[in-house]
């Protein structure tokens, strides 16, 4: 029970700090806005087991959906960004590992791929055209923070001292 709960509430601080750095932290864009909140969702996803990263990458991203005034983007977000999780790997000491620094492209092009369909089925071709650059700088800078964050928790041994190894 005592590890359970540790999950859970790893998961929900994961959640809460991506909600807060995606609904502080936005930056216009021609369709909604674009944010480095996802660097949290890799590092959840680095560091959590299924189905707590998926979890709370999905609940972080759906509140900051719902707090910034953008509803609609509610279930798109809860399966984009945990299918997002479903590409790191937290087999390893470190988060910062050659894995998961190359699985930042297809996650970001799952971001783009994810929010391209969605707006197409909620608005029109046109519309979504116009939000990819916004999610092509979305996922740069979500892939560089957690690049910069990951060396940082590593340098401090941040998964051995939150005690979730395998």
């Amino acid at each position: 029970m005592k590890g359970t709960m540790k999950l859970y509430i790893t998961a929900a601080v994961f959640a809460a700090m991506t909600c807060v750095l995606t609904f502080t932290v936005k930056i216009p864009a021609p369709v909604g806005y674009t944010h480095p909140g996802d660097c949290i969702i890799y590092l959840a996803a680095c560091i959590l087991p299924f189905p707590y990263a998926p979890a709370a990458a999905a609940v972080g991203g759906a509140l900051a959906d719902l707090l910034s005034g953008y509803p609609q983007y509610i279930i798109p977000t809860l399966f984009i960004k945990s299918l997002m999780t479903m590409l790191f790997t937290r087999k390893s000491e470190k988060i910062l590992i050659k894995r998961n620094v190359l699985m930042t492209i297809p996650a970001g092009l799952m971001l783009i791929a994810g929010y391209f369909v969605a707006s197409c089925i909620m608005y029109d071709f046109f519309c979504a055209v116009g939000g990819i650059w916004g999610d092509i700088i979305q996922a740069t800078m979500s892939a560089a923070v957690f690049v910069t964050i990951a060396a940082g928790l590593d340098k401090i041994k941040f998964k051995q001292k939150l005690g979730l190894l395998r």
